[in-house]
């Protein structure tokens, strides 16, 4: 049937021919551009319309503030001049004019605190179906479906400082909606000075465990202290490449180039040389027997805790067998 219909309409199109359909679009673009025409010709008067006109109000004998009478308009909004983003607060509700209520009056609360804001963001819509039994008894077998809708919008913070952000937020919880649910994130910048003071915590000052007592021995030895301090020298210099291994590549490339059998053994020599150098410099083999020392102190704790617990279990067996001996001789009998 649709296809029909398709086919009646096209029939009525074919109907007319090119010169009508050609001549009809002339005119209706000739009684365009006469409307437009006469809309233009005639001067007219732009005169706005005031809610409030700038009286005295008889009653009250107060003029209309302006923040009263913005309250009809759009919420203004201040420009983000770096778009650093301080802060984002998420509403979620089931009713969708309460959620633009709450927004409008964050971003007012915004605009009169100098918090540069994004506009009211629609979120996506969460919508669920529930089916329910009707009620346990008589009418089980009937079902009933309940569908909630939940509506979400965003609002998101620029370049503001983050007491004001808390004074923004402390205010906009003061005069919350119960029927709205409000999230905020906020986003915090700190620098990196505090690293500098920063020193090892005290994880292992009221240990037992002897694992715990090596480790601190060892990070309170000399060992420790020196690779530490020549980690700390040497660390420049294994950013930028040392000069003294770009030396040893290039003593190694040049031996590489010979051609005899004698001047390839003590390239590889020099190479064998250069890298024991290097290894010699590096300031890890200190911090390698530290992990050695520490490894051997788990791995006798673990065997002490082995034996213990296989005298443990001998005892239970013995125990057990003694129990079970005047049960068996019984039976026996």
């Amino acid at each position: 049937m649709r296809w029909l219909r398709h086919l009646s309409s096209g029939r009525r199109l074919l109907k007319q021919t090119p010169d009508q359909y050609v001549s009809k679009q002339a005119s209706k673009a000739a009684e365009d551009a006469a409307f437009k025409s006469a809309l233009l010709s005639e001067p007219f008067s732009y005169d706005p319309q005031y809610i409030s006109p700038n009286e005295v109000n008889p009653v009250s004998q107060r003029p209309v503030p302006i923040n009263v009478e913005l309250l009809q308009y759009k919420p203004l909004r201040h420009k983000p001049k770096h778009a650093e983003k301080c802060a984002t607060i998420t509403l979620r509700g089931y009713n969708e004019d309460d959620l633009i209520r709450a927004g409008e009056f964050m971003l007012r609360a915004a605009y009169y605190l100098n918090i540069p804001c994004s506009k009211l963001k629609t979120l996506k819509t969460e919508k669920r179906l529930y089916t329910v039994i009707r009620s346990p008894f008589a009418q089980a077998k009937s079902k009933e479906n309940f569908h909630r809708v939940t509506y979400n919008r965003e609002i998101s913070a620029f370049d503001a400082n983050p007491e004001v952000i808390d004074l923004w937020l402390s205010y906009v919880n003061k005069y919350a909606l119960d029927t709205v649910e409000y999230k905020a994130s906020i986003t915090t910048r700190q620098g990196l000075e505090w690293i500098e003071d920063a020193t090892l915590p005290e994880a292992y000052a009221d240990l037992d465990d002897p694992v715990a007592l090596k480790v601190k021995e060892l990070l309170n030895g000399e060992l420790f202290q020196q690779a530490q301090a020549e980690s700390n020298t040497t660390a420049p210099e294994q950013d930028g490449k040392p000069q003294e291994q770009k030396e040893t590549k290039r003593e190694a490339k040049e031996a590489d180039k010979a051609d005899s059998k004698d001047t390839k053994k003590e390239a590889k020599a020099a190479k064998k040389d250069a890298v024991d150098s290097s290894s010699a410099t590096t300031p890890t083999e200190a911090v390698k027997e530290a992990l050695g020392d520490i490894k051997d102190a788990a791995s006798k704790v673990t065997s002490q805790v082995n034996e213990k617990v296989k005298e443990v279990v001998e005892e239970v067996k013995e125990a057990v067998e003694e129990a079970v001996e005047p049960t068996k001789a019984k039976k026996d009998e």
